[in-house]
């Protein structure tokens, strides 16, 4: 007891130190962009941002290389959220936002230089599908920027099934072998390897205090769970208390998150 009281006050001082160190400050999400700069995008180039989201990166992507970016999510409100934030970006001559999944793209062969699929994959019970068909719309010599998330050996199993239930992960899918096994069954190429960890995470806390504010909504909701319920249902409650465990377990090093850049060779 002697050497932890001896060391518990001083706490503070290790986490002030840590965060003065540059090499340990955490970056930003946009880092992602620069995974894919120097590749030669431009005004030529086209590029498919599969499951798009709320087209936060679809518009990025056409602002930074002022390519033809092609936005496409299986989800209907999100096709709507992006044509929403595409026309208020002033984009829609370079952007063009339709419905569709990763396992059945509706474009030629070798249409894309770009594929872009950042939080997708996670959710699919079958990898080899969608990423053959993201291979197949790369042009030959194209590239692929992939992120996700992958389970760390500190998620309990109880933590990671309540997780999986909640947010529609798929427990293989968030293993880091299995996804390396099927990226070489198809034959796209690990050009770089980024592990981000918990830095998007500690990036937002540092920017908005949103994973603080996630840790007081578990707390709140859990507390509140029948009149919560009530008031929005029991799906939006399972829904929002999974992106919140889902923020809060990043920074606690249970989900960690991982970029690669992929090339498709000729």
């Amino acid at each position: 007891m002697d050497a932890v009281y001896g060391d518990l006050w001083s706490a503070a001082n290790v986490e002030r130190w840590a965060a003065a160190q540059e090499e340990l400050r955490p970056r930003p999400p946009d880092h992602l962009l620069e995974l894919v700069t120097g590749l030669g995008l431009g005004p030529a180039s086209a590029i498919l941002d599969v499951g798009c989201g709320r087209g936060d990166y679809a518009c990025k992507l056409a602002a930074r290389f002022r390519s033809q970016v092609v936005a496409t999510d299986p989800v209907q409100s999100c096709v709507d959220t992006t044509r929403a934030l595409v026309r208020e970006e002033g984009l829609e001559g370079l952007v063009r936002v339709g419905g569709g999944s990763i396992e059945n793209l509706a474009f030629p062969a070798a249409s894309f230089d770009l594929v872009w699929c950042r939080g997708v994959i996670v959710h699919l019970p079958e990898l080899l599908p969608a990423l053959r068909e993201c291979r197949r719309v790369l042009v030959p010599g194209g590239f692929m920027m992939l992120q996700t998330g992958y389970a760390t050996d500190l998620l309990e199993p109880g933590e990671g099934a309540t997780l999986r239930r909640r947010l529609g992960f798929v427990e293989a899918s968030m293993r880091r072998a299995t996804v390396e096994e099927a990226l070489r069954t198809v034959g796209l190429v690990v050009l770089r390897s980024e592990e981000y960890g918990s830095e998007f995470a500690e990036f937002y806390e540092s920017s908005d205090g949103r994973c603080a504010q996630h840790l007081m909504g578990i707390a709140r909701l859990q507390r509140a769970e029948e009149a919560v319920v009530d008031h929005f249902g029991r799906a939006t409650y399972e829904t929002a208390l999974g992106m919140f465990h889902w923020q809060v377990y990043q920074l606690l090093g249970k989900v960690s998150y991982h970029a690669y850049l992929l090339g498709n060779p000729r």
